[in-house]
């Protein structure tokens, strides 16, 4: 799957900047997560705040950083 998803990147790579590929690549991974919706305000209630920090920087600097850069890279690159 994960070379598909690098494939469809390359190929959208020519229409979108990277900036927009990999704000694609986080709401399509999030919509599919969304079955986890019914439980998810309970455990954030009831989670610690320094988990709830942990979960909110793991998820803005390292996840969409990395989405970005590697968007950035994959549409300079032959993708082989």
């Amino acid at each position: 799957s994960w070379s598909i998803y690098f494939a469809l990147q390359k190929h959208h790579a020519r229409r979108y900047d990277g900036f927009s590929l990999g704000c694609y690549a986080v709401w399509s991974g999030t919509l599919l997560l969304l079955i986890y919706l019914p439980g998810l305000a309970d455990a954030v209630m009831h989670a610690p705040p320094r988990a709830q920090w942990a979960v909110l920087m793991l998820g803005v600097f390292p996840s969409a950083l990395a989405y970005l850069a590697w968007g950035f890279v994959l549409k300079h690159v032959d993708l082989s």
